[in-house]
């Protein structure tokens, strides 16, 4: 299973549950005090330090290819989070930007 097709719906198990509610807990301390487009940064430093961590730790791993992963991922949480039809199963219509 690829890492967006995970993201499409919460997950019910008690890892699921956890992520869920962490991913809730940063999105309101990011969000406190700024203006939208600064908490989007915010969360953007933060997801890019994460990276390179884990990339430091397991260096068969790209920058690159953890970074596409990742950029898959939250582009279907924001269109779930908007009720948006605009999904794709095909990771090469997002790289293409053809996704309706």
């Amino acid at each position: 299973m690829k890492f967006w097709q995970r993201a499409r719906a919460p997950v019910q198990t008690a890892k699921g549950k956890k992520i869920n509610r962490r991913a809730d807990k940063l999105q309101r301390v990011a969000a406190r005090g700024l203006a939208d487009a600064d908490a989007v940064t915010a969360l953007g430093c933060a997801l890019g330090k994460q990276v390179a961590k884990i990339v430091m730790r397991h260096p068969n791993l790209s920058i690159d290819e953890m970074l596409h992963l990742v950029c898959q991922g939250v582009h279907e949480q924001a269109h779930m989070a908007a009720g948006s039809s605009r999904k794709t199963d095909d990771p090469n219509e997002i790289d293409k930007g053809t996704v309706q």
